[in-house]
């Protein structure tokens, strides 16, 4: 959206036994779609042996692409001597709503709770596209898996998994509820929540079943 700005830190512990002084920058590379101002605060950072800092980024992108390459670089933390350390970052340009769950399904919709032959949850997580001429990989942040009764009340959630890359996944439900215990026989709903990288809109899937 026009006027974009997201400002991020960066904590930085020593872990040597020396004080360090840091120069801080911000290093740009490529040729994005649309212009990004970057800044990152303090200019310099003095750490003593086993504390830390706080580096503020902020960026902001006034007329944002539809499309196209993304803005790339690196936070840039310079010791007077030795190597850089570079944290690298993107700001992607495209649609906010991107579908980061398809294909979801359930071998079993009726079935009935066990440990050893579950009922096999498969999906597809995250997207993989072209844009501009440009690969973008967008993973899943975290996805949960909620449980509702039939009639829409909220169980709980029953896993939880962080940083997915994009492909095929598949998990093994039970039939247990968040606590670990066995699920009386009845109708549910497993709700399937996709958070994206950096924000932005979820993607929800809902699949029904039946424990018998």
């Amino acid at each position: 959206r026009p006027g974009w700005r997201q400002l991020r830190r960066v904590r930085v512990r020593n872990l040597s036994t020396r004080t360090l002084r840091l120069r801080v920058g911000v290093l740009r590379r490529g040729f994005p779609a649309a212009d990004a101002i970057i800044t990152a605060r303090p200019a310099r950072l003095t750490l003593r042996p086993g504390r830390f800092g706080i580096i503020r980024i902020e960026a902001s992108v006034e007329l944002p692409a539809r499309a196209g390459p993304p803005v790339e670089g690196a936070l840039v933390l310079r010791p007077p001597a030795g190597r850089d350390l570079r944290v690298p970052f993107a700001i992607p340009f495209g649609s906010r709503r991107t579908i980061l769950l398809e294909a979801a399904e359930l071998s079993q919709t009726t079935f009935k709770p066990s440990d050893t032959v579950p009922s096999v949850l498969s999906l597809q997580a995250g997207r993989l596209r072209t844009v501009g001429g440009v690969d973008e990989v967008e993973p899943v942040e975290r996805l949960d898996l909620v449980l509702f009764t039939g009639t829409g009340k909220r169980i709980g959630v029953i896993a939880r998994l962080r940083t997915l890359l994009p492909g095929r996944y598949a998990f093994g439900i039970t039939g247990r509820d968040p606590g670990g215990q066995l699920l009386k026989p009845g109708d549910f709903r497993l709700q399937l929540v996709a958070v994206p990288v950096g924000g932005g809109p979820v993607t929800r899937t809902t699949l029904p079943f039946t424990i018998r």
